[in-house]
C-alpha cells in the first residue's frame, strides 16, 4: 500500500495516562465538589507494590484567600489513638510509610480563571 493512512504500520501518536476511576462511596476528598476548596494530608504507605493512603487530616470549604500552607493548616483531624492503632495494624501487615502527600482542591467555580491556570501550571519552561 502507498496510502500511509491505509497501512497497517502507519505511525500513530500516543500517550500512556494513567487516570483513575472511582465507583461508590466517595472517601475525603473524592466528595469536594465544583465550588469547594479544600485540603488534606495522607500518608503513603507500600506494601509489595501496592500503595495505601492514610488521611491524618482534612479541611473543606475554605475561604479562597485562606488556602493553607504545606507545613500546617488548621483541620480536622484522624483522632491520635485511632491513627497509631491504624498505623500500627498496617506496618504489622507488612505496609511501609514511605512519605506523605499534601492535597489542595481547587474547584472549578471557585477559580475565575480555572483553564487559564491549568494551563499556565502544566505547561510551563523549567527553570534551573
Amino acid at each position: 500500500m502507498t496510502n500511509s493512512q491505509n497501512s497497517s504500520t502507519a505511525i500513530h501518536h500516543i500517550a500512556a495516562v494513567p487516570l483513575f476511576y472511582w465507583r461508590g462511596a466517595r472517601p475525603y476528598p473524592l466528595t469536594l465538589t465544583a465550588d469547594d476548596i479544600g485540603t488534606a494530608e495522607m500518608l503513603i504507605l507500600s506494601r509489595e507494590g501496592d500503595l495505601c493512603l492514610l488521611p491524618t487530616r482534612w479541611e473543606q470549604n475554605l475561604p479562597t484567600d485562606r488556602l493553607p500552607s504545606i507545613t500546617s493548616f488548621y483541620a480536622d483531624a484522624l483522632d491520635q489513638e485511632a491513627f497509631h492503632l491504624t498505623l500500627h495494624d498496617l506496618q504489622s501487615d507488612g505496609w511501609q510509610v514511605d512519605g506523605r502527600i499534601h492535597l489542595q482542591f481547587t474547584g472549578r467555580e471557585t477559580d475565575a480563571h480555572f483553564e487559564d491556570n491549568i494551563n499556565s501550571f502544566l505547561w510551563h519552561t523549567p527553570t534551573k
